[in-house]
């Protein structure tokens, strides 16, 4: 039986995943040049791999990670998401 996340540990995963995304962010216009199309998994700002989909990069998160935070995100200047930050 997965063990369930104390609400410390969500609070916990969801600033590493915005901190992911904030630090995506200044890398973007540099990675535009190159990966275009593709998304990266992110760990601890740092991109692990880059994958074909969106699809692809999550469920090599989940595997690699459980339930450990991860970030994935696709390289486009069409805007990006960031996946499980709050709003303000």
């Amino acid at each position: 039986m997965e063990k369930k996340l104390t609400r410390t540990q969500l609070d916990a995963q969801d600033k590493q995943v915005h901190e992911n995304y904030e630090w995506f962010m200044t890398q973007l216009p540099d990675l535009l040049q190159t990966r275009r199309g593709e998304t990266a998994l992110i760990k601890d700002k740092t991109i692990l791999a880059f994958f074909e989909t969106h699809w692809d990069a999550h469920v090599a998160g989940q595997l690699i990670f459980k339930n450990k935070p991860f970030s994935t995100q696709t390289v486009t200047d069409q805007g990006a998401h960031c996946y499980g930050c709050e709003t303000s």
